[in-house]
C-alpha cells in the first residue's frame, strides 16, 4: 500500500468512525423527542450492530469480488442514505431503520483493513501500526461526535438540532461514496480490497481457530465487547438522569473520544514492549475500577474526567486485542479469517448487549449496567491468563 494510500485510507476511517460514534449521541436526543429511554436506544443499537456483523462474516466474499475503492464507496453510500433519510424519519422506528442501514458495512470495512495491516507489517512493530490506524479513526470521533452532540439538542430556525446534524453529516459522506464509485482507476487492473491471495470461499475456514490459544484469545475478546464495547451507548443518557443538563454532552462525547484516540496510540506501543497480555490484563483491571466510580460519583468534573480514562481503557484495548487473536498463529495464512471470525463473535456480543443493557437500565437502572460492566471487564481476563505463551 502506497503512502498515498494508506493516508486516503485514514482519512477517510476519521469519517466513518466519526459518524459511527454520532448514532448514539443523536439517538439519545431523537427517543427524547419522539419519546422513549434507554430500551429503545439498545433495540435500535443492537440491530445495527446484527446487520453490520452478519455483512462482516461475508467480508471474504465482497474483498474476492470487490476492489478496495468500490468497498470504501459502497459502505459510504449507506452511511449517506441511512443518515440523510433519518433527518426526515416521522418516528423512531424509521430513524432506527434508518441507522442501521448506515452501519450495514461497517464491520467489512473493518475486516478487510485490518487484514491488510496486519498482513503487510512487521510482527515487531504490528502494535504501533495497528494503534495508529485504529488511532486515526478517533480523530474522527472527537469533533464529530462533539458537534452532535452540541447541535442536536437545540433548534435552528425551527429545525430540531438532530435533523439538521444528520442530513449535513448524510451529505457530506454521500458525496464521498459517489466520489468513490465514479472514480476510475488509470491502471487497468484494479487492486483488490487487499493483495493478499485469498481462496475462493465464502465464508471463513474453522480451521483458523483450530489452535488453542487462538481460542483462547477470542474468548477474551468477546468478553471484552461485553464490557467496553456499550460504554459509550449509554453515557449520555446515564447523565442526564444523573440531572445533568444536555449542553453538557458536548464535553462528555469531546471527552471520551479523546480518552479514544490516547489509549489506541499508547496502548498500541505498550503491547510492543511488554506484550499483548500484559496490557490487556492491566487495562481491563483499571477499566472495571472505572466503571464502579462512575456509578457512585455526581460531580460533573469527575464524571468527565473519569469518562476520558474510560476512553483510554476501554478502546485502547482495540489494537491489543487485534493483535492477541493472531500472535499465536506461525503463518499469516488466516489472518482475514481470524479478523472475520472475531469481528462476527463481537458483533454477535453487540447485537445483544445493547439490548440487555437497555432493558436492565430500564427495569432496574442505568447504574446497575455499568456495574455488569465491570463484572464483564474483570471476568475477561480469565481466558488470556489461560492462553501458553510460545516457547
Amino acid at each position: 500500500m502506497t503512502k498515498l494510500k494508506f493516508f486516503l485510507l485514514n482519512l477517510y476511517h476519521i469519517l466513518i468512525d466519526g459518524l459511527y460514534d454520532s448514532i448514539p449521541i443523536l439517538l439519545t436526543f431523537i427517543v427524547l423527542y419522539f419519546g422513549g429511554g434507554g430500551k429503545e436506544i439498545g433495540y435500535i443499537v443492537s440491530c445495527g450492530a446484527l446487520v453490520s456483523t452478519l455483512c462482516g462474516l461475508y467480508t471474504l466474499f465482497f474483498s474476492q469480488r470487490l476492489n478496495f475503492r468500490q468497498i470504501l464507496g459502497g459502505t459510504a453510500l449507506l452511511y449517506g442514505i441511512g443518515f440523510l433519510a433519518n433527518s426526515f424519519s416521522p418516528s423512531i422506528i424509521y430513524s432506527g431503520l434508518f441507522f442501521v442501514l448506515a452501519v450495514a458495512g461497517h464491520s467489512v470495512f473493518h475486516n478487510v483493513s485490518f487484514s491488510h495491516i496486519t498482513y503487510k507489517t512487521d510482527r515487531k512493530v504490528l502494535g504501533r501500526a495497528l494503534s495508529d490506524f485504529t488511532a486515526y479513526g478517533d480523530i474522527g470521533r472527537v469533533p464529530l461526535t462533539a458537534l452532535s452532540a452540541y447541535i442536536a439538542g437545540i433548534s435552528i430556525s425551527g429545525i430540531v438540532g438532530w435533523r439538521l446534524v444528520s442530513f449535513t453529516y448524510g451529505t457530506v459522506i454521500f458525496v464521498v461514496g459517489v466520489i468513490l464509485l465514479l472514480y476510475k482507476s488509470p491502471k487497468k487492473t484494479q487492486e483488490l480490497s487487499s493483495d493478499r491471495p485469498y481462496k475462493k470461499r465464502l465464508l471463513p475456514s474453522g480451521a483458523a481457530i483450530k489452535n488453542r490459544n487462538v481460542r483462547l484469545a477470542i474468548f477474551g475478546s468477546i468478553i471484552n465487547a461485553f464490557s467496553s464495547e456499550q460504554i459509550f451507548v449509554f453515557l449520555p443518557l446515564l447523565l442526564l438522569k444523573k440531572g445533568f443538563d444536555h449542553t453538557i454532552l458536548g464535553s462528555l462525547a469531546f471527552g471520551f473520544t479523546l480518552g479514544c484516540f490516547i489509549g489506541k496510540t499508547i496502548c498500541g506501543r505498550l503491547l510492543d514492549r511488554f506484550g499483548t497480555r500484559k496490557v490487556f490484563i492491566v487495562s481491563q483491571i483499571i477499566l472495571s475500577f472505572l466503571l464502579i466510580l462512575l456509578t457512585y460519583f455526581g460531580s460533573l468534573y469527575l464524571i468527565l474526567f473519569i469518562a476520558l480514562l474510560l476512553g483510554i481503557v476501554s478502546k485502547g484495548t482495540v489494537p491489543v486485542v487485534q493483535s492477541m487473536i493472531t500472535e499465536p498463529l506461525s503463518t499469516s495464512e488466516y489472518y482475514a479469517d481470524i479478523f472475520t471470525i472475531n469481528g462476527f463473535a463481537r458483533g454477535v456480543v453487540n447485537v445483544l448487549a445493547p439490548t440487555f443493557f437497555g432493558l436492565i437500565g430500564s427495569s432496574v437502572n442505568l447504574n446497575f449496567s455499568y456495574m455488569i460492566m465491570a463484572l464483564g471487564a474483570l471476568i475477561a481476563i480469565i481466558p488470556i491468563l489461560l492462553i501458553k505463551p510460545k516457547s
